[in-house]
């Protein structure tokens, strides 16, 4: 069955319930209430048109409502959607209203452009865009969930229903990009992970008690969306993860994994529980792990965080500071484990290299 919608000119075809469109001009919701109150956005006096067009529901069902720049979306649990376009403009908020927290939303872009996310991005639960074009997050962009997946790799309706969290590069399409220079935040115990051919973080990555991961390879696995334990295959040396912002997940854990890893910027696990520390990894599998900026997994009520950097060639750059200093000491691994046996599956630097500086 086909819809025509009117606003945008786009045809959409829904697999189960048809999706129902309202366009109507009302006050703005709480958050973007908020937002503004507190001078993060502003909203001109113009009615703007959506960013998301041609959309197919190909799982569950979803409803679509448009209210000036207020773009809300009801769906089921793990509900798959396809659209022509994904994209938020500087003054729209698209809204995911979820069964419950834990539900997610999958979205697909299925034309040959990339997403471009300047606005807000809302949702009580898990959301998941997918693209193979590539996907930026704008520097005035926020986007507030349970849990982002953002992914230039991608997955299978089959593997989604299966919850088999699987993502491929797709066959004879470029390396594409994802890149964030916006503000990302999750609720607590919930995951960020941005996967894509290229990784590039210079924006602020957020959660309590999560993780968060920048992926950047050919096929990559994950086990459990919520706690990630992730497996991976590179294939091409631009597979490459950057960090140039800032990454806190406080008392988390941080993964960065790819055939190359640069960091410049902040990344913190750091804790107060006396029950839990952070941990990071910085696994360039076949390249440089070259590290600057402050990598801190601190806890003074118990002991420190874990560290672990691998990699053909790791190297410590001048100015780059490390602390996992705690109540008890913490654990650091630089180019291997503590003897360097590569026991237990960890990878053995050919070259450590500390520049003067780095402490």
């Amino acid at each position: 069955k086909e819809l025509t919608r009117g606003c945008d000119h786009s045809t959409e075809k829904v697999s189960e319930k048809p999706v129902r469109t309202k366009v109507r001009h009302l006050a703005l919701k709480p958050l973007s209430a908020i937002l503004l109150s507190l001078g993060i956005v502003s909203i001109p006096q113009s009615v703007l048109a959506s960013g998301l067009q041609g959309m197919s529901v190909v799982h569950g069902t979803a409803t679509m409502q448009v209210d000036g720049n207020k773009t809300t979306i009801r769906n089921s649990v793990n509900a798959i959607i396809n659209w022509k376009q994904f994209n938020i403009d500087q003054n729209e908020m698209v809204q995911f209203l979820q069964e419950n927290n834990n539900s997610a939303v999958f979205n697909r872009v299925t034309s040959d452009q990339i997403s471009q996310l300047k606005g807000i991005l809302d949702s009580n639960g898990q959301v998941f865009l997918i693209n193979p074009n590539g996907i930026t997050i704008g520097k005035d962009a926020i986007i507030n969930t349970n849990g982002f997946t953002a992914s230039t790799l991608d997955i299978s309706n089959e593997n989604i229903k299966a919850r088999n969290f699987t993502l491929e590069q797709t066959k004879d399409k470029a390396l594409a990009e994802i890149v964030n220079h916006g503000l990302i935040t999750v609720g607590k115990d919930g995951s960020v992970n941005l996967i894509g051919g290229k990784v590039k973080n210079e924006g602020v990555i957020s959660v309590n008690g999560g993780s968060i991961s920048l992926l950047a390879g050919q096929k990559i696995t994950i086990s459990d969306i919520i706690n990630p334990t992730i497996t991976y295959s590179i294939a091409a040396p631009e597979n490459e993860a950057i960090n140039l912002g800032d990454i806190f997940a406080k008392g988390g854990n941080i993964n960065v994994r790819a055939a190359n890893i640069r960091n410049k910027g902040k990344l913190s696990a750091d804790s107060v529980s006396k029950d839990k520390s952070g941990n990071i990894v910085l696994s360039a599998k076949e390249g440089e792990a070259e590290i600057g900026g402050v990598i801190s997994a601190q806890n003074q009520q118990a002991k420190g965080g874990k560290l672990m950097i691998t990699g053909d060639k790791v190297t410590l750059k001048t100015g780059a500071v490390i602390d996992l200093s705690g109540k008890e000491g913490g654990e650091t691994y630089l180019g291997g484990d503590e003897r360097g046996e590569g026991k237990n599956g960890i990878q053995l630097a050919k070259k450590t290299s500390l520049e003067k500086g780095s402490t």
